[in-house]
């Protein structure tokens, strides 16, 4: 891959990114997994549609994020805000 690959990909992921005001990642690597986070990540698309929040909101599954023993783990971007030992009854609070 030559760098003029990289970097379109670079600004196609900054245009889309730049769509959405915070994008949530869920954790959904082995440990988070195991531990509920498909269920919370659906608790999001949920909390994000009822509050109308779509356009505002872009929920993301993510590889590991690298806590893995304060799983499920979310991280909001920007501001890089890190949400420990999440269940899905605290998604209405995040969001």
């Amino acid at each position: 891959m030559k760098l003029e690959d990289l970097q379109k990909i670079a600004l196609t992921e900054h245009e889309y990114r730049s769509t959405y005001k915070y994008m949530i990642n869920v954790c959904c690597g082995s440990v988070c997994g195991n531990l509920g986070a498909l269920n919370i990540l659906k608790e999001f698309e949920t909390v994000v549609k009822e509050t109308g929040a779509e356009k505002l909101c872009k929920i993301s599954q993510a590889g590991c994020i690298g806590i893995c023993s304060s799983g499920p783990v979310i991280l909001i971007e920007p501001g890089d805000y890190i949400y420990e030992k999440v269940t899905v009854e605290n998604v209405k609070y995040i969001i």
